[in-house]
């Protein structure tokens, strides 16, 4: 894979989202560490997954399947 364009996020925006997240949101940053990280910093943003990167599909589905928690 060949980067044509990317428009990164600076350090200090990255250290900023992420620490936000983490004040912010209820994540899993505790227990099964089998399903992911919760926080991935992708460079141009930073992406929550709520229970875990490898987390199943079933449970991210039955999770907030009404949008209700991530409207929020």
């Amino acid at each position: 894979m060949v980067k044509i364009y990317s428009e990164d996020l600076t350090a200090d925006e990255q250290k900023t989202i992420i620490a936000a997240w983490r004040r912010r949101c209820t994540i899993r940053d505790q227990g099964r560490k089998d399903l992911g990280d919760a926080i991935e910093n992708r460079g141009s943003q930073i992406t929550l997954s709520v229970l875990g990167q490898q987390a199943p599909l079933s449970a991210k589905e039955s999770w907030d399947p009404l949008f209700a928690k991530r409207k929020s």
